[in-house]
């Protein structure tokens, strides 16, 4: 057997007097030097203002100044007693926005900014500052917007016409392949050899006077046309 004083060395071998274990210096993490906003109103190269606030949602300070593109035939015109530097929104209409008013996007400003204009072309950019201007507050309609079928069938026809969904956005859909793996050897015999042989026909039972309905119904346009479907 080891002799105890043998032991203890052995133990002790390379570590402090006391017995205490030795520690690796901790690595400090370099201390992000966080950008100071003034709050000062800026110019963008293009002539737009902007102003430079703190934020702390990168993604959506980006979705804020995507650029949109104007629909086909160019953007509509603003009403004339609208006032200037201000184009028409084809959004969803605030639920909340009073018959006769109008809803626009402001075209001095780098990010999204929208506004309410009263008949009487006065320009406001919230709904208590409307409800201010009108003297009484509106009502709560819950988490969701009411329909507006009015408004939806405008935005099918702009959709459609770009053959894209109902948001504005290209149809994503998954390869044919993945169709094509789930059939039988005996099933792909009867294949087509070109697609400009295969005739087909769609029915669609989606009610055309309903949001959802219409939202559904650009979807399978989108992909029709994004697939080489011709009417």
């Amino acid at each position: 057997a080891m002799a105890p004083k043998k032991v203890m060395k052995k133990l002790l071998k390379g570590k402090p007097a006391g017995g205490s274990v030795r520690r690796k210096k901790e690595e400090r993490i370099p201390k992000v030097k966080r950008r100071k906003f003034t709050g000062k109103v800026l110019r963008t190269p293009e002539g737009l203002r902007t102003v430079d606030r703190s934020y702390s949602d990168q993604k959506a300070w980006e979705q804020r100044r995507k650029k949109e593109e104007p629909p086909p035939g160019g953007w509509p015109k603003p009403p004339k007693h609208w006032p200037e530097g201000v184009r028409v929104c084809i959004g969803r209409p605030m639920w909340w926005l009073p018959k006769g008013w109008g809803q626009g996007l402001k075209t001095t400003c780098a990010a999204k900014l929208r506004c309410y204009i009263s008949p009487e072309g006065r320009l406001f950019y919230h709904k208590k500052d409307v409800e201010t201007f009108l003297g009484k507050p509106f009502k709560e309609q819950g988490s969701r917007a009411p329909p507006n079928a009015e408004w939806a069938q405008k935005r099918a026809r702009i959709a459609i016409e770009e053959g894209k969904t109902f948001l504005r956005k290209a149809p994503k859909f998954v390869a044919d392949e993945r169709l094509f793996a789930n059939l039988t050897p005996n099933e792909r015999r009867h294949l087509p050899a070109s697609a400009d042989d295969l005739f087909f026909a769609v029915v669609s039972a989606r009610r055309a006077a309903d949001e959802k309905g219409l939202c559904n119904i650009c979807s399978v346009q989108a992909q029709l046309t994004a697939g080489g479907g011709k009417p």
